[in-house]
């Protein structure tokens, strides 16, 4: 037989390959053009895959074949058939038919939004993601913004490696959340470039007061990486009128440049370059001057001339490093103005209907008996819905054996383990230990009720989740209303009206009610007239609690929908042991992850508090959250500021290692918004300030720049 030349090869496979085609059809040629915004027509290809073409009709028309579209300078593709156009690199994300962002990011049009398919978990990934290049944040005289390479070269070269972020929709907040220091300081930038004067809808602040919270989310006292630096000189080239956004970015300059010494770089040369006060920023010029002063003096004068608005003060720490002087001071007196009291019997409302659906899940896995159940308001014969109305192999069961056997009995004959007597004192201890584990279980067993069938059980989480959102939703405005009220015959009410249309006095947003649920007085910040009052402290504390609820129950019926029984059984056995009103901290943590913290994590955590188990060895498996959950949960209380009091009661330090600490520090800023991370000799330092910021956490600044010498420790 004759050997196979290249031609033959390629003649045979011709049909298996892809075929790189032109944008011919109308479909591709307008998934084109929509990309066109985000990369340049001419590095973005077209192929056709082979397994869209049938094998007895090779020439089948384009409308029936599938395509894969690719922008292989940012090694994004996508595929194209005929019912969706999915995300080869983000697989579980369809590109979104609307591709504007409402409400934020205004005159700003260079990015991909995505939406999740309808085949995923919805629980467990963003609603939305939108993908950005990567790149300097540039202004033109139109206002338009736009993101460019950073060497001029490499737009029009197609050789060239671009590199991208993405962008998570937080469900409940409404915010866009950042996976690293870089990408979150790249934001920062597009929210300074974009923002206008008055706060958006959504957010209820300006892109300059989003840009000030980034900015602290990455506070570290470790040398700026090169992009990070780069990404920061961005935001610093849009803060001509913000005065306070300027001075958080020198703060965050200077705090990078305390240890430098420890890890061994030299100090870098380049500085940021500040703009003039109220110079135009276009195409990003900001070469201005090499000093703040000018920022300075505008800051202390806005804090002179203009009453308190908290989004625009600096935390008295970053006021000491970057100004030298203290202006941060409460405002004056307003007057006081008490809560309507007819609002404190729905507040009790809302804690009781939380209270009985959580039985009602506790009862589920035999945690109370019957006896305690009780119907939810406006969810008459929810409970008698637990019930098993029928024994069948579809339902969901408890099966805890009873009579299972020591499982290391084979050890325990064999002759290594009996010819020693520590030996066999370890044996007796592991047999005492399983013995124990037994009882636990037979007596947990005696509370289970029996099984209830899975589509029973979807139909009353699904009925709960329904009237847990009614309450969340009444919850949000009750609130939003105690806030903004204001007595209509004051002339102080007059003035707060005013102020707040013309954005002198913030307006609350739903992170704002997360932080009033951890300090009450924050309350004063959108209403003075309210700062001494603690209704709305625990209405946010009650909102919470229904947000913990609603999302439970949310992963409940997703888990009953799929018959993911074990799922749904590891679901059911976690609920609430402490406290929500002792322990803020911990619920907020919970609704901004959309997570619950399990009853190991909360008894490892009390055990750490307790001052009696000082020096106590605590074990929790790998994977149990020790550090995403356990030491958070620990800093948090020991980092609270006593009653009245300025400082905390405790300098929490957590010592990681050297390689967890980057890790951490990234899954910290981005999981709970407002943690940030820094290190001397892998040591971190935690105090708690206050802030118009969510979760709080601020490091101990006053590290040394010299190993010898550590101010404040």
């Amino acid at each position: 037989s004759q050997p196979w030349t290249s031609a033959d090869l390629t003649c045979a496979n011709s049909n298996r390959l892809d075929k790189l085609v032109l944008p011919d059809s109308d479909c591709t040629r307008e998934l084109t053009a929509l990309l066109d915004k985000f990369e340049s027509p001419a590095f973005i290809h077209v192929y056709r895959l082979p397994h869209g073409l049938q094998p007895s009709s090779p020439d089948a028309p384009l409308e029936s074949s599938v395509f894969r579209i690719e922008m292989p300078r940012f090694s994004l593709s996508f595929q194209l058939d005929a019912s969706r156009i999915s995300s080869v690199d983000f697989g579980e994300y369809d590109l979104a038919s609307n591709q504007k962002l409402t409400q934020t990011l205004f005159e700003f049009d260079k990015y991909i939004v995505l939406k999740l398919n309808a085949t995923t978990d919805v629980e467990s990934r963003p609603a939305k993601m939108v993908v950005v290049p990567d790149g300097c944040v540039r202004c033109n005289q139109e206002g338009a913004v736009t993101v460019c390479a950073r060497q001029s070269k490499d737009e029009n070269r197609c050789d060239a490696v671009r590199a991208s972020f993405d962008y998570g929709l937080h469900k409940r907040l409404d915010h866009l959340v950042a996976r690293n220091s870089a990408s979150r300081l790249h934001l920062a930038a597009l929210y300074a470039a974009t923002g206008t004067l008055l706060p958006e809808t959504t957010l209820k602040m300006t892109g300059s007061q989003l840009a000030v919270q980034l900015i602290r989310q990455c506070w570290k006292n470790s040398p700026l990486s090169d992009e990070e630096f780069k990404h920061l000189s961005d935001v610093v080239s849009f803060c001509v009128h913000s005065p306070s956004l300027a001075l958080v970015c020198r703060e965050l300059e200077l705090s990078s440049l305390h240890l430098v010494k420890l890890h061994g770089t030299e100090v870098r040369e380049e500085k940021l370059h500040f703009p003039h006060p109220g110079a135009p920023c276009w195409n990003g010029a900001s070469a201005g001057c090499d000093s703040v002063q000018d920022f300075q003096a505008a800051y202390l004068h806005e804090r002179k001339s203009h009453v308190h608005h908290a989004r625009r003060a600096l935390t008295e720490e970053e006021e000491k490093t970057v100004l030298g002087v203290l202006s941060h001071t409460l405002p004056g007196y307003w007057g006081k103005m008490r809560a309507d009291h007819q609002r404190d019997g729905k507040i009790d409302r809302w804690f009781k209907f939380a209270d009985d659906v959580s039985w009602g899940l506790k009862y589920l896995s035999g945690e109370c008996g019957a006896s305690e159940l009780r119907d939810p308001l406006g969810m008459s014969g929810w409970v008698s819905r637990l019930q098993p109305s029928s024994q069948k192999k579809t339902k969901l069961q408890h099966r805890p054996e009873h009579d299972a056997c020591f499982p290391l009995t084979a050890l325990e004959t064999s002759t290594s383990t009996n010819q020693t007597a520590l030996g066999r004192e370890m044996m007796e201890e592991l047999k005492e230990s399983w013995e124990k584990h037994l009882e636990l279980v037979h007596a947990k067993a005696k509370k289970r009720p029996p099984g209830v069938e899975v589509h029973q059980l979807r139909s009353a989480f699904e009925e709960a989740l329904s009237a847990v959102r009614k309450r969340r939703k009444e919850a949000e405005e009750t609130i939003f209303e105690l806030i903004r009220a204001v007595p209509s015959d004051v002339g102080q009410g007059v003035k707060i009206e005013a102020m707040r249309a013309a954005d002198l006095q913030p307006l609350p947003a739903k992170q704002d009610i997360l932080r009033i649920a951890m300090h009450a007085e924050a309350v004063g910040d959108f209403n003075p007239m309210m700062r001494t009052d603690k209704t709305v402290s625990r209405a946010s504390v009650g909102w919470a609690v229904l947000c913990v609820i609603e999302d439970k129950l949310l992963r409940l019926c997703e888990y009953a929908a799929n018959q993911e029984r074990a799922s749904l059984q590891r679901e059911l056995e976690v609920w609430r042991e402490w406290d929500a009103v002792q322990y803020p901290e911990w619920l907020v943590m919970e609704v901004e992850g959309r997570v619950q913290i399990r009853n190991k994590q909360y008894h490892v955590a009390r055990h750490l508090l307790d001052a009696k188990s000082y020096g106590d060895i605590v074990q929790l498996n790998m994977g149990e959250g020790k550090t995403r959950f356990v030491l958070p949960m620990v800093w948090l209380v020991r980092s609270k500021r006593a009653k009245g009091g300025l400082q905390p009661d405790w300098l929490v330090r957590a010592t990681l290692l050297k390689r967890c600490l980057q890790k951490h520090g990234t899954f910290s800023s981005s999981t709970f918004r407002q943690v940030c991370c820094a290190s001397a000799y892998t040591s971190c330092h935690f105090i708690a300030t206050s802030s118009p910021l969510t979760l709080t956490w601020y490091l101990f600044r006053k590290l040394c720049t010299n190993v010898a010498a550590l101010e404040g420790c």
